[in-house]
């Protein structure tokens, strides 16, 4: 379940620093927390991280020794670079760049955004390990 604003603002308050880093990693959320800077008298950014893959690079790229703003670009920078794919099922039947996907086929998207590929057949994998194809 998404946080609402005003779960965000209650955790940006209780933070016991006055320079507070976002990091949605969710699509859904990253409205939600770019209202925070004009809710709170805190220093707030939001790196706009729509996955956790994002979060962790934008984490790695944190340095103690730089100041909220430095910090703020270099972890953008680092999230930005972060590519994903996520292979799911097809909730429904529907047809993408004239491909036809049956409900239950698997698919691979990239980036939260693109569809990039599908399985031949959902009835090719309900062998489990047994298909050898």
């Amino acid at each position: 379940m998404n946080p609402s604003v005003h779960e965000l603002w209650q955790a940006v308050e209780s933070a016991p620093s006055n320079n507070i880093i976002l990091l949605p990693n969710n699509k859904n959320i990253v409205s939600a927390a770019s209202q925070m800077h004009s809710l709170t008298s805190k220093k707030v950014k939001v790196i706009p991280t729509r996955n956790i893959p994002q979060g962790i690079a934008a984490l790695l790229a944190f340095d103690y020794e730089k100041n909220l703003e430095k910090n703020a670009r270099t972890m953008e920078q680092a999230a930005s670079k972060v590519r994903t794919i996520e292979i799911t099922r097809a909730g429904r039947p529907t047809s993408v760049k004239n491909l036809k996907i049956r409900k239950g086929q698997f698919i691979a998207i990239l980036d939260d955004e693109e569809l990039i590929a599908r399985g031949k057949d959902d009835r090719d994998y309900q062998g489990g390990a047994s298909d050898q194809r």
